[in-house]
């Protein structure tokens, strides 16, 4: 039995206006649902609910743009102002976050309301909306991560079945795998990580847990996860290494028409059921097959999923409305019509590229009905082994695992996700960097249940009540100093005037300067995170982020090594990027300080770096800088192998991922160069012409006349560039998407670290205690450099 009918649905709410109908029909507010073309069906279908229902219009806003979920900034300063929309379109991932922080409403009463059958829903997508005991969103979609397997390959090998256990995948993983005469790889048999699966599925094929019963302890360091973190480790050494299969999958990564496993490059991954679609699309005759993940021997497969919900904020105003929404989108009814509709659109689309049809792909539902009408209804379509490939991701749905609900979900992904990486990229000791990961997941869920005996005041009225006695403070030393002064109606009117020319100036540094700033001095001094009340902790932030605490081997560790590990690597980018960008920016300009033909075109080339946007940068650079197909590849690795050098994988070696970095932007040099080059035109020319009358060379004349005639642009460069590299994060942030941050965290930025916590975490306290931390850092520095100015800084000519 599907769990709603579309004739409750028409029930609940009459379908033609009630005799006071002159009201304009209610609006509600749909946040979340993504913009791209796998939606488009489904946006259709709710003209279908607002044809239901004419009292009702539904407006979709803040979406998560091309990609799925609600953008977590918008929807906290939703509900910061008072403005939280209807019905949000959730991460049942992210779900036990915003629910532990009083976001969502719970849904019980609803559930119970309406009868909704919950044996309809799979357990791993119910269990997934289930925090403290309440349901806090209505399961939507879902997703289930199969064996993938090219079976031409696998069957060309000598294979006649995919692998039933860890011993045949490792073997057949070996087997597979294929380099070409340069010893690059061309072929990969399987990689634990190449496609969906994450430490989380391996832990659980070998019977491990993240997360006690209660939810109030973390457990990842137990034998079985341990045990299939180190498996992982040895299938990666069995096919040629961590770094080598990183290169490679960053080079073949992709989907659509160039996705590795369709081209035959990857001939086994566990990957989830969305893939199918490509299948259809560009290789439905392909002659591959689907299969549970397989396990070690002796242990049952399973498998985990992830999806979304539809959920309703606290003090959503149209509760009912969004409620009646949310039914109609989980019917039968919708993913029928959802379903109909992106058929046709897909059909249409195929038509206008020339392809032979335009498939359709259900996703897959949390509901079981719906998964069987889905299939009834648009199975005979597909291509046959896609069909049999959707069956399997079904039923496989049935042993499908939830990730952990617990409020520091977030964190316990990222800290697998690093352990991971720390295994796999350095050798480190599997038991010793889930500890560490487990260590700091316990603190925060510590944090969380452990009640702060600190009181809670407004964050509002604390900024208020310090900006009043920050202003108290500037009048009151305006006013003692007003008191020596000698006013006459003449000076009296001028001060009147200078304050009037000063006030657009005065009024944008008190809103948008010292304002923020006073608000972020109170913040660092709290546990605050924005929804609930903030907690007064004084230094506490500070103490946490410089203290220290002990392992369990008795041995003392940072309290937050992440932080050091920020710091460290941000200081070694500024004293590498700084000197090095100077001497790079300073050549240019004194290359194209000529006056030849065509100067100026070299000026422009040389400057273009600039406006290219950082995300084009970056991934223009990540495959500049790969060792498997980018050009710095094909051009060192010959000149490194001469010399008995390993060749060099920038940003899957955590040695050489820094200086990839720093390669990047310095190759944004180019504005510098301006400002050395209207530095050069400003020397005179006499200077050099009196030099080669005495003698001097061109080397002896830029050390004794350029260098210091140019020392005002040098210091404003030094300060400039101290201040950037400080704060760099976009470029780094494209390359890794954290987590994890980089082979061993070694692209792990301090600016990164307090985004991560401010805006991920939502750790809003700790952030600011870091910007703090980081604008004394600064502050210190540029003090520095202007008191040894004077040693070597010359303003005369």
């Amino acid at each position: 039995m599907a769990w709603f009918s579309a004739a409750s649905l028409v029930a609940d709410t009459p379908k033609t206006p009630t005799a006071g109908a002159s009201r304009p029909p209610v609006t509600i507010q749909f946040w979340g649902l993504p913009e791209n073309g796998l939606y488009q069906g489904l946006i259709r279908a709710l003209s279908d609910f607002e044809a239901q229902h004419p009292a009702v219009k539904v407006e979709r806003g803040s979406t998560g743009g091309q990609q799925a979920g609600m953008d977590p900034q918008k929807l906290m300063t939703s509900f910061v102002a008072g403005t939280p929309p209807d019905l949000v379109y959730m991460d049942r991932f992210e779900l036990a976050g915003w629910a532990a922080r009083g976001v969502f409403r719970p849904l019980d009463d609803l559930f119970e309301s309406d009868k909704i059958d919950r044996e309809d829903i799979y357990p791993a997508c119910l269990g997934e909306v289930v925090y403290d005991g309440k349901i806090y969103g209505m399961p939507w979609n879902t997703d289930s991560r199969v064996l993938w397997v090219n079976m031409d390959i696998l069957e060309k090998a000598g294979y006649t079945t995919p692998p039933g256990d860890w011993d045949e995948l490792r073997t057949m993983a070996g087997k597979l795998t294929v380099r070409d005469s340069h010893g690059r790889i061309e072929r990969v048999g399987f990689a634990p990580l190449i496609g969906n699966s994450w430490l989380y599925l391996f832990g659980w094929l070998n019977g491990g847990e993240y997360v006690s019963p209660d939810g109030r302890t973390i457990t990842m360091t137990n034998p079985q996860v341990v045990g299939a973190l180190e498996w992982m480790d040895g299938t990666y050494k069995s096919i040629g290494g961590y770094t080598a299969i990183g290169d490679f999958a960053a080079s073949a990564q992709s989907e659509g028409v160039s996705d590795p496993f369709l081209a035959g490059k990857i001939v086994m991954k566990i990957d989830g059921n969305w893939n199918l679609d490509y299948v259809a699309k560009f290789k439905p005759d392909m002659n591959f097959r689907l299969v549970p993940p397989p396990a070690p021997r002796g242990h049952p497969s399973v498998s985990w999923s992830g999806g979304f919900c539809w959920s309703i904020p606290r003090n959503a105003p149209h509760l009912k409305e969004a409620w009646m929404l949310a039914r109609f989108l989980s019917s039968e009814e919708c993913w029928l019509k959802y379903g109909a509709y992106q058929e046709e659109a897909n059909r249409r689309k195929a038509a206008a590229q020339g392809l032979k049809a335009g498939f359709y792909i259900p996703q897959l539902s949390s509901s079981k009905s719906v998964n069987k009408a889905q299939l009834a209804k648009f199975g005979a379509t597909m291509p046959p082994r896609v069909r049999e490939g959707f069956e399997v991701c079904v039923d496989t749905l049935n042993v499908c695992l939830n990730r952990p609900v617990i409020p520091v979900g977030r964190q316990l992904w990222d800290e697998l996700a690093r352990a991971t990486d720390q295994v796999l990229s350095t050798g480190a000791n599997a038991q010793a960097a889930l500890e560490t990961g487990q260590r700091r997941v316990q603190a925060e869920l510590d944090r969380h249940y452990t009640p702060n005996p600190a009181p809670t005041f407004s964050m509002g009225k604390a900024v208020l009540a310090g900006f009043a006695i920050v202003m108290a403070g500037i009048f009151a030393v305006w006013g003692a100093a007003g008191a020596r002064w000698h006013w006459t109606p003449r000076t009296r009117a001028e001060a009147r005037a200078g304050l009037v020319f000063a006030s657009p100036w005065l009024v944008g540094f008190f809103a948008l300067m010292l304002g923020p700033m006073l608000a972020s001095l109170i913040m660092s001094l709290s546990e605050y995170n924005v929804i609930t009340s903030a907690r007064w902790v004084g230094l506490g932030n500070f103490a946490r982020m410089f203290g220290s605490t002990t392992t369990s081997d008795g041995a003392s560790a940072p309290t937050d090594p992440l932080f050091w590990k920020s710091l460290k690597n941000t200081l070694f980018a500024t004293a590498v990027g700084v000197p090095l960008g100077i001497v790079v920016s300073l050549g240019l300009a004194l290359l194209v300080n000529k006056e030849v033909r065509g100067i100026r075109l070299y000026r422009t080339l040389f400057y273009l770096p600039v406006v290219v946007p950082a995300v084009s940068t970056a991934i223009l650079w990540m495959w500049l800088l790969n060792n498997e197909t980018g050009l710095t590849g094909a051009l060192l690795s010959p000149i490194l192998k001469w010399f008995g050098h390993e060749p060099i994988s920038f940003f899957a070696d955590p040695n050489y991922a820094g200086l990839g970095v720093v390669l990047m932007v310095t190759w944004g040099a180019g504005g510098s160069m301006v400002i050395w080059l209207a530095g050069l035109k400003g020397i005179p020319s006499t200077y050099y012409e009196a030099a080669s009358i005495d003698g001097a060379g061109r080397i002896s004349q830029f050390f004794r006349i350029t260098l210091p005639l140019l020392s005002p642009y040098m210091f404003f460069n030094v300060i400039m560039g101290i201040i950037g590299w400080l704060q760099i994060f976009t470029q780094a942030y494209v390359i890794v998407v954290p987590p994890p941050y980089g082979p061993d965290d070694s692209l792990l930025y301090y600016v990164m670290y307090l985004f991560v916590h401010g805006f991920q975490y939502f750790n809003m306290g700790y952030a600011c205690a870091m910007a703090w931390v980081l604008f004394v850092i600064v502050a210190l520095l540029t003090l520095f450099q202007f008191k040894i100015a004077p040693r070597w800084v010359h303003y005369d000519q």
